[in-house]
């Protein structure tokens, strides 16, 4: 006899079944399980892993008790896993670059859309899973995941374990693209890992319609102080920037009311220690700082004269 817990969820025989969904879309394929998201009545959004020829779905990374699927609930799960490998089958025929980092194998496809924005997906793994996914606009998730998935070594902390994850898949896929002579995601990818050189830059903001700033001589490799008011962060971010957050739990002694940038590792901080502004360093405004690419281009340009 069924026991309803809910509208649409009943218990017989020790087994708990969802009669419907509102929505459910599959998200990714791990091996031969599916990643769903899934809302339910009473339940909301929530993650299910789901194989192939079960009955059953399970929720994603917590218990692994069994929620049956009734009619109608499984043929929503089915359409979900159609969509998704209709949309896979379809991203496969976009360009793509293909590396190889240790015992793992990456193919990522992408397909341009519009202002500087992809959509990619990717197919990674090893001899015993592949992992396929869609990563809508993101190439940083998509790199992240992949990350994640590798395992380059078995010791050390876990910061020293994805620093040298993301240094081996960074060297790899920028020499896989150059190599496959794929020049628009070579220039992508250095301008992701913030490396860059001034003709990528200049190469990507044509193609994109605005301005990137370029990763200036290993001379610049310093922190210049640059007041906040003023800070384009829409050109920082085109440019690849990464500007750490220093938290007001950690701003003893610090001001956000400047930065500090470099133009070498394109890396900065929005915080600034008041003792070195004490001590008379230097700062500037930020259009002083663009003064320096502008310098950089006018020695450049002198030095192809000459």
């Amino acid at each position: 006899m069924k026991e309803y817990k809910s509208p649409i969820e009943y218990v017989i025989d020790g087994k708990r079944y969802v009669e419907k969904m509102r929505s459910c879309s599959c998200e990714e394929k791990n091996g031969d399980h599916y990643k769903l998201t899934c809302v339910i009545q009473q339940r909301g959004v929530e993650c299910y892993t789901y194989k192939i020829n079960e009955k059953y779905m399970t929720r994603y990374s917590l218990s692994a008790t069994p929620l049956y699927l009734c009619d109608e609930a499984m043929r929503s799960v089915k359409q979900a896993i159609a969509d998704f490998e209709e949309e896979a089958e379809q991203a496969r025929k976009w360009k793509s670059i293909h590396a190889t980092v240790r015992d793992c194998v990456i193919t990522i496809y992408y397909h341009y859309v519009k202002n500087g924005e992809f959509d990619y997906y990717a197919e990674f793994g090893n001899s015993e899973i592949t992992v396929k996914k869609p990563f809508k606009k993101s190439l940083h998730f998509l790199l992240c995941d992949f990350i994640h998935f590798i395992d380059l070594q078995t010791e050390g902390t876990v910061a020293e374990i994805f620093k040298n994850n993301e240094t081996a898949i960074r060297e790899n896929l920028i020499r896989a693209a150059v190599e496959q002579k794929d020049e628009l995601f070579a220039a992508v990818l250095a301008l992701y890992y913030g490396v860059a050189d001034d003709k990528q830059c200049t190469f990507l903001s044509g193609l994109f319609g605005y301005r990137i700033l370029p990763s200036l001589p290993e001379e610049y490799d310093r922190n210049y102080i640059v007041e906040a008011e003023g800070v384009d962060f829409e050109l920082l971010g085109h440019s690849g920037y990464k500007v750490w957050h220093r938290p007001y739990f950690a701003m003893a002694g610090s001001t956000h009311s400047k930065y500090t940038l470099n133009p070498h590792t394109k890396q900065g901080v929005d915080a600034v220690k008041m003792n070195d502004l004490n001590n008379g360093a230097e700062v500037l405004t930020f259009q002083e700082y663009l003064q320096l690419f502008d310098s950089e281009n006018d020695t450049d340009s002198q030095g192809d004269d000459t």
